[in-house]
């Protein structure tokens, strides 16, 4: 068999090529007849034997992007998916779909089948629509097949399972929730019913605004939204209400160091009160279980700071301890930061103890799984300095702040466009240092550990750490003193809302944390909380006027 550029082109028979009498390959000219080829010869490829057509597709696409002269055969056909299985309802219709590369030779013929093998008629293209569905289709799968003149293909089978048209029931309740204020949870049900079924959830009796999918979100909990929730299910046959599920919001008790901390709303805060108990450890901020730490190495819980020295802590509060420079540490996982508009705005701290001079370049929060950073103790002069990294640059600055041995100490690092602001609290007053550069953003606050810098087994702390914490926003001056004393934070007083959008499709953004976004239907109320809607919130506007405010918690 013989191919012009690509294509079969009929019988050939080579006489004259290589013989086994040791006679001289000729290449370009005829021996019988001295004719010779007017052109030119790029490339030759002699084989022992027949190739198979894959590998002379493969020689063909070679040559075709080398020398851009021959058109190489496009291949097979190619799925990018598969059909699903689908829900269908007596008297409707139902319909499975199958993504088709563009990639391989044109044209392609499609066929829906039955399974096994039934071909059916007029389903030709790559979406089968079945009409008038039945019960008798219950239960029956298809699938489609693709060939074009380099192959065929089939797809998996998916399955068509009908119900009858009936008034609307659950097949899976919401379930009770249970969180730490500012933490968001979600609750989700499963309804059967004829179609199209609708939505609305409710608290307490009274329907949530815009909650009308079968998952409710609810961001930024408070006390005000402990209660039940309930999900009203609407087909054409009538209405049905799921069992009440139960929110219960955990509030830390009141004049504690919990409280404190919690009331300044951190992404991630571990206290450490289950270090003997388990090997994760609970994340008390925002990101809830999202940030769970994982206690790693030789390690063990130890007195953290006590009363009568720091009143605010429990008698019986432990910390980490890291009880060797080659293992231990707290691995959490990457956060994504709301701080890209307008620059970074961020702060860390945590309580650190120890003994005895550090290991250079020791973290006490740090991560490298995106660009650098975090914030440790540096030896410096035969003296433990505060440093930090941002971006993976600003190690190098002089805090002139020095860490004590045998000292309970506070650190904080706040981070801003323009500078970034270290504190030290090292039992005798708060001190700080001010690195007045600009600090780019940082969107992702990548995983890493509490104890430990990752680009060498020795940037280890070899101490202990109680009460680590993470904040999506810089805290004042005044808010990091009251984390030391451990008093309530001032929440933020005032956010800002902003709208943007065209042709009628809007997007409504406010900071992470900063409160819940309500709705009214004029500009003085009553304003009702959206408790499943979370910053960014897109909505397509109407011929009802609305009027939005943020709930500052």
């Amino acid at each position: 068999m013989s191919y012009l550029n690509g294509f079969t082109n009929g019988n050939a028979v080579f006489a004259d090529g290589i013989e086994d009498n040791g006679n001289v390959v000729r290449i370009g000219r005829r021996e019988d007849n001295n004719l010779y080829l007017k052109g030119d010869i790029a490339e030759i490829l002699l084989l022992r034997g027949a190739v198979s057509d894959t590998e002379r597709q493969a020689t063909d696409n070679y040559l075709a992007r080398k020398y851009g002269i021959l058109t190489p055969t496009a291949g097979a056909p190619v799925l990018n998916s598969q059909p699903t299985n689908i829900l269908g309802y007596v008297g409707f219709s139902a319909s499975f779909a199958v993504a088709v590369s563009s990639n391989g030779a044109s044209p392609k013929t499609f066929q829906w089948f039955q399974t096994p093998n039934t071909l059916l008629s007029g389903q030709t293209n790559s979406i089968l629509t079945l009409s008038n569905l039945t019960l008798g289709q219950d239960s029956t799968s298809y699938y489609l097949a693709v060939s074009n003149v380099d192959g065929s293909i089939q797809s998996s089978n998916a399955t068509l399972s009908v119900l009858p048209v009936t008034a609307p029931f659950f097949t899976v309740q919401p379930q009770p929730q249970s969180a730490y204020i500012h933490q968001s949870v979600t609750f989700s049900a499963t309804a059967l019913g004829s179609p199209q079924l609708s939505y609305q959830w409710n608290f307490n009796g009274t329907p949530i605004v815009g909650a009308t999918t079968n998952t409710l979100t609810v961001a930024n909990i408070s006390t005000a939204n402990a209660g039940n929730f309930t999900l009203t299910v609407t087909d054409n046959l009538g209405s049905t209400n799921s069992n009440p599920a139960a929110l219960t919001v955990l509030v830390p008790a009141t004049n504690t160091y919990p409280a404190a901390v919690m009331s300044a709303n951190p992404l991630l805060y571990y206290q450490f009160s289950d270090v003997n108990s388990t090997t994760n450890t609970t994340n008390y901020g925002s990101l809830g279980t999202a940030c769970t730490g994982q206690y790693q190495g030789t390690y063990s819980g130890v007195a953290g700071p006590v009363p009568p020295t720091f009143p605010a802590f429990d008698p019986a509060n432990l910390a980490f301890d890291n009880e060797t420079l080659s293992a231990g540490g707290v691995a959490f996982p990457s956060i994504t930061l709301n701080n890209t508009n307008g620059g970074p705005h961020f702060t860390m701290a945590a309580w650190a103890y120890k003994d005895f001079g550090q290991t250079p370049f020791c973290g006490i929060i740090y991560e490298r799984d995106s660009s650098p950073c975090g914030f440790g103790v540096n030896t410096s002069g035969g003296s433990d300095q505060f440093i930090y990294t941002w971006n993976g640059g600003q190690f190098g600055f002089n805090s002139a702040l020095l860490v004590p041995n045998s000292q309970w100490c506070f650190f904080a690092v706040v981070i801003e466009p323009t500078k970034a602001t270290l504190y030290l609290q090292d039992g005798t007053s708060m001190r700080t240092a001010t690195n007045n550069v600009t600090h780019a953003v940082h969107p992702v606050w990548g995983a890493g550990y509490v104890g430990w810098d990752t680009f060498a087994a020795t940037r280890r702390w070899f101490g202990t750490i109680d009460e680590p914490m993470i904040f999506d926003r810089a805290l004042s001056a005044s808010d990091i003193n009251a984390l030391y004393a451990g008093t309530a934070v001032t929440p933020t007083s005032t956010a800002t809302l902003s709208i943007s959008g065209t042709n009628g499709n809007l997007t409504i953004t406010w900071p992470r944390g900063a409160g819940t976004l309500q709705r009214a239907a004029g500009v003085t109320g009553p304003y009702v909380d959206m408790m499943g809607i979370t910053s960014p919130y897109n909505f397509t506007a109407d011929t009802t006027n609305h009027y939005y405010r943020l709930r500052v918690q």
